[in-house]
């Protein structure tokens, strides 16, 4: 074998670990993909639920601990694999939602209030 031949082999040992590499990284993408998805669509539901259960007092637990389970079969009906991370991740995205929901209608009534003091 001259230089040559141990050129080709360097060349076709790094194409075939560049074809192994981009293989890996995509399977990575996708897997991503698909829990940016589930993210995105619990955030969604859980907004809409949140919303609906706003207008019935959420306040109280039983009203947020509805939404949350109303979000997860959601979720399931949709494809996607509720576990027990998964349904504490809804529970810290329910309480941000209605906390966000909260500093929106704190907004709202802020914007109607005239003070007296001309500020």
């Amino acid at each position: 074998m001259n230089y040559l031949d141990y050129l080709i082999l360097a060349a076709l040992v790094l194409y075939a670990v560049c074809k192994g590499g981009s293989f890996a990284l995509s399977f990575i993408h996708l897997k991503d993909q698909k829990r940016q998805a589930k993210i995105n669509e619990a955030r969604k539901i859980m907004d809409e639920y949140v919303a609906y259960y706003e207008k019935q007092e959420i306040s109280k637990p039983e009203k947020l601990t509805g939404a949350i389970e109303d979000t997860a079969a959601s979720l399931r009906a949709k494809g996607f694999e509720v576990n027990d991370q998964t349904l504490k991740d809804l529970e810290a995205m329910a309480e941000k939602c209605v906390s966000n929901l909260h500093l929106k209608q704190d907004a709202v009534a802020d914007k109607g209030v005239v003070t007296t003091d001309g500020k």
